[in-house]
């Protein structure tokens, strides 16, 4: 900004990294924004792609499985980790999948799920009760009882044939509407109250909560600068934020995921009071969320002017456009993308395509700086919350700022691929980790430590689709 604005800034730097439940795919499952479009054509084929290399690889003793070429037709990024996500878990239900049975039930579940997008794409709902109980009925045929090798995951412990596909099938069905953009749902309701104390000689500063996703805390200073801009990686951040701040150098979360993260920041509870432990329904996600009593309404009720924009809580796109109590100005995206994504402004969608204007970093900087001029041209306390994208996962840079990091040396902290991870949780043991850099990396093949080092770099030329590994840590 050219001016300093009489406001408490907070920083915050959250949607921790979490990870994957399996070390087959280089994202973090838990936290890939769900939201493929049932009207794209790509998607049915997709799945079923990527449902066939699953099972040639356990057939052919290829682990892990790469399913790039599978993906390659799906344009949108996140839709591609959505759909390898998906068909992944759904594959997990089934163990290992070395039998004719069990690759049975997987391949009727996902078929059951390209067959349900093709229905949704056409907007023919009825067939798909139809088809869920072909699934079920087809899926057992192979197997006898009990089941082996024993299905895992949700479907542990069912042994019989015609529970396993039972099973099975209703994970397919459930996945997929995870996958899947759902048509808005909301139905707004009046605000349930929520108690506000007032404390008349309380001073009365204005609040600018700034909020990044998957940014690690040591990319702001100079640890990871540009060998082509050399100095602090975000300048601004360290002239407006840090040198007139507090830098907080010990921070704790209980639930190092996304959605708990958020939920959190608006109502100061940890997840067990919450109730959000999860991205997505029954466990998180915006439709689970109870948003009665938040920062916003508190603040409200002092006569603030309230304002959120950019990305609230995974899931939202079910519930836009509905706007939370409390919220004077809202703009969020409906879809959570750099590019071509809706962003609910008040009750109205507006499309954002793929130009340089619509890179949604500088939308949602656009919107945030002019809410607040807004409020101060009318002469009020305000409260806003700003959540951006970035850096999270496929890491879009904007077009000025492709091969900016060109050159940058590899990271290699003290943990990286540490040898003896007994004394780690179990599922960080459970990680593989293909230590090769880049030079020495086979040719098209996806080095752990090479694909790290470019998600890092972020090349010079745009990707259609950044997927990420993560050093054991």
């Amino acid at each position: 900004m050219a001016s300093r604005l009489p406001l408490a800034c907070v920083a915050l730097l959250a949607g921790l990294w979490r990870p994957p439940a399996a070390s087959a795919q280089a994202f973090d499952c838990e936290d890939v924004d769900h939201d493929c479009d049932p009207g794209d054509k790509t998607i049915a084929r997709a799945i079923k792609r990527a449902g066939t290399d699953l099972v040639d690889c356990v057939r052919h003793a290829v682990d892990p499985c790469d399913l790039t070429s599978a993906l390659a037709r799906v344009r949108d990024p996140q839709c591609a980790a959505a759909i390898e996500c998906e068909v992944r878990g759904l594959f997990a239900e089934v163990g290992e999948g070395s039998t004719s049975c069990v690759q049975r039930l997987f391949k009727e579940g996902y078929r059951f799920m390209a067959k349900k997008v093709t229905l949704l794409r056409h907007n023919r709902l009825e067939p798909i009760v139809d088809d869920l109980a072909r699934c079920k009925e087809r899926g057992g045929r192979r197997c006898v009882d009990p089941i082996a090798p024993p299905l895992t995951g949700t479907c542990a412990g069912d042994a019989a044939p015609a529970a396993g596909a039972d099973c099975v099938c209703n994970a397919a069905d459930a996945l997929s509407n995870r996958m899947l953009l759902k048509p808005p749902t909301c139905i707004q309701q009046p605000p349930a109250p929520c108690s506000v104390g007032t404390v008349a000689s309380a001073p009365r500063p204005n609040f600018v909560i700034i909020l990044t996703d998957d940014q690690r805390w040591d990319t702001v200073d100079a640890t990871h600068q540009s060998p082509n801009r050399p100095g602090y990686v975000m300048p601004n951040v360290k002239r407006e934020l840090t040198d007139s701040g507090v830098t907080f150098t010990e921070g704790y979360v209980t639930t190092s995921l996304c959605c708990p993260s958020r939920t959190s920041i608006l109502t100061g509870e940890y997840a067990h009071r919450t109730g959000i432990h999860d991205n997505s329904p029954p466990d998180g996600g915006a439709e689970v969320f109870d948003d009665h009593c938040t920062l916003a309404r508190w603040l409200k009720a002092q006569n603030y002017q309230t304002g959120f924009v950019g990305k609230y809580l995974n899931g939202y796109a079910s519930l836009s456009p509905c706007i939370p109590p409390g919220y004077d100005d809202w703009h969020v995206q409906v879809q959570v993308k750099y590019y071509e994504y809706d962003l609910n402004d008040n009750g109205k969608l507006a499309h954002y395509d793929s130009a340089d204007a619509d890179y949604s970093g500088d939308v949602m900087t656009r919107k945030a700086v002019d809410f607040i001029h807004g409020a101060g041209r009318e002469g009020r306390r305000f409260f806003l919350h700003l959540s951006q994208k970035a850096p999270h996962a496929p890491a879009t840079p904007a077009r000025r700022h492709i091969g900016l990091f060109n050159g940058i040396a590899p990271f290699r902290p003290p943990n990286w691929g540490e040898p003896d991870v007994s004394d780690k949780p179990a599922w960080v043991q459970s990680l593989t980790w293909d230590a090769r850099g880049c030079n020495t990396c086979p040719a098209h093949h996806k080095c752990d430590a090479c694909e790290t080092d470019k998600f890092r770099q972020l090349s010079s030329s745009p990707c259609r689709r950044w997927t990420r590994a993560w050093p054991r840590s």
